[in-house]
């Protein structure tokens, strides 16, 4: 079996913005990327592997007949001035940071759990737990980026929490878990094979993976098939190589470190994640369906081989596989087929035995990611009334997650329900991060349909707080100062527009794809 290669050093995330907007049935053409509606028009957002993969996205444009406005390539993210404070202090952004430390601290530093906490700060529970007492717990999918470390710190005013290494952390602000951490980490060469896989799946759910790189040397594809440690090690790596890929700092990563463990890893756990991954990475980052389809066989045989697999775990891991498999089919526009996938993945999660506390948090977040599917694909097919009863059920799952009432807040804007959007909006940013920035410009994109300027601008002044790389935000910005002359506001903004232009030539942006090459022959 061939090993995909994908996505590679030359993968790139891109803004392509089209005329008019697209409905469900023409956003579903393009399943790698986010679709958003910025004014009349639509700008496609995502990573594609390389200029023959961007020239397939333009391809599709012209055959469907669509207008292309601009592409522009995204510069990774660098540090930059915060935008300054004026109208944006009103938001909860400005005044929830002990709040968010309390809801976020065991992601901070391994403090005590806030009540209903979210999958995120479970994840970290159930790993740190099973560091410390060398026992298996169920393992949450859910993850974190490098990144929302530093949006965390932002969010909570505390840029101590901002590390890349456990040993980083102040004193001052270490919480006596976090110390039993550090006592891990300082006596590495000591542990036993066991303990280290299991001090490196803490240190994930952290985000601290430039430590992982540090401690677990590079595995020879050779060995990954010598146990289940070798295999876990070489998984971690490549896991933590695509983290940092996603955050724009690991310009080397390749899907095949995930495919040599697919391939290579003894049958169990591991086999089945890197194999469940190598789907997911043809799925959102290469839009190749021969591909999914060719590693999810490799993917359900992974989870047949597992013999040692308890019941709960076999279901979750069905769940997973029903729920990716579900891709397969969206690329063919098939909607009878995504649904009975959808279906079972939905299905199998809700009967996960829930005996426990661990089992029920494992089992319900399985389920909260097919849910997450569901709403998309209620959406995709048009149904809002059902979209918005399945997010409904989303938030109830995990009601401090900015998670539920983000994605709740997309279906309420698309019915034109503005008042319960803005509250949706206010509350997924009182508890972000994540998805403080889209949260609030869709706030600003719902003041602008209740023709409220001020607060409109509020809002996308906000944003840019959240993200100052917002694109987006500057536009409606622009426009909204020059049509309600705030001309002191229109000035700074003409010019951070000017120094966001300046971060990729301009002349790079425009009609780049005409001098793409067309794509290579395939053998």
């Amino acid at each position: 079996m061939a090993i995909s290669t994908r996505p590679d050093p030359c993968a790139r995330h891109y803004r392509i913005r089209v005329r008019g907007r697209l409905g469900e049935t023409l956003r579903c053409a393009f399943p790698a990327l986010e679709a958003e509606a910025v004014g009349g028009d639509t700008v496609l957002t995502g990573v594609l592997a390389d200029q023959a993969a961007l020239y397939g996205v333009l391809a599709e444009l012209e055959a469907l007949g669509l207008q292309l406005i601009e592409i522009r390539p995204i510069p990774p993210r660098t540090p930059h001035p915060v935008p300054p404070e004026p109208a944006a202090t009103a938001l909860p952004m400005e005044t929830f940071d002990p709040f968010r430390l309390w809801l976020h601290q065991p992601l901070a530093n391994l403090g005590e759990m806030p009540t209903a906490p979210t999958f995120l700060v479970h994840a970290v529970e159930l790993d740190y737990r099973s560091m410390v007492e060398s026992a298996p717990r169920p393992r949450i999918q859910v993850s974190i980026n490098h990144s929302f470390r530093g949006a965390l710190a932002t969010a909570i005013g505390r840029p101590e929490f901002d590390i890349r290494m456990s040993g980083e952390l102040p004193e001052a602000f270490r919480s006596e878990r976090w110390s039993i951490l550090c006592d891990f980490v300082d006596s590495w060469d000591g542990l036993s094979p066991e303990r280290r896989v299991r001090v490196c799946w803490t240190l994930a759910k952290l985000g601290l993976f430039d430590e992982i790189l540090r401690l677990v040397p590079d595995i020879p594809v050779s060995t990954v098939g010598s146990s289940e440690e070798s295999a876990a090690f070489a998984y971690l790596r490549a896991w933590a190589r695509f983290k940092k890929w996603l955050d724009g700092e690991e310009d080397g990563f390749s899907a095949d470190e995930f495919a040599a463990v697919a391939s290579s890893a003894p049958a169990g756990m591991t086999r089945i994640d890197a194999a469940y991954e190598m789907v997911r990475q043809h799925a959102k980052y290469t839009g190749d369906v021969a591909e999914c389809e060719l590693w999810q066989v490799v993917h359900r045989a992974a989870i047949d081989a597992a013999t040692g697999l308890d019941d709960h775990t076999r279901t979750l891991m069905l769940s997973r596989y029903h729920r990716v498999d579900a891709f397969i089919p969206q690329f063919r526009r098939d909607a009878a087929a995504v649904d009975a996938a959808m279906t079972r993945a939905e299905n199998l999660a809700r009967s996960a035995a829930r005996d426990d506390p661990d089992q029920a948090v494992a089992a319900d977040e399985m389920l909260y990611a097919a849910l997450e599917s569901r709403i998309k694909e209620a959406l995709w097919t048009r149904d809002t009334g059902l979209a918005l009863e399945r997010a409904n059920e989303y938030v109830a799952l995990s009601p401090s997650s900015a998670r539920g009432y983000w994605h709740r807040a997309e279906v309420l804007f698309r019915v034109g329900d503005w008042t319960r959007c803005r509250r949706d909006c206010l509350e997924a940013a009182r508890l972000a991060p994540p998805h403080a920035d889209e949260a609030l410009f869709l706030l600003g994109q719902c003041y602008e349909q209740e023709e409220s300027p001020d607060e409109a601008i509020n809002a996308y002044l906000g944003t840019l707080r959240a993200d100052p790389l917002a694109i987006s935000a500057v536009e409606r910005l622009t426009e909204l100062t020059r049509i309600h002359r705030r001309a002191a506001l229109r000035d700074w903004v003409t010019g951070y527009a000017d120094h966001l232009l300046s971060q990729e030539p301009p002349e790079q942006w425009a009609a780049a794809y005409r001098d793409l090459p067309a794509p290579a022959p395939t053998a």
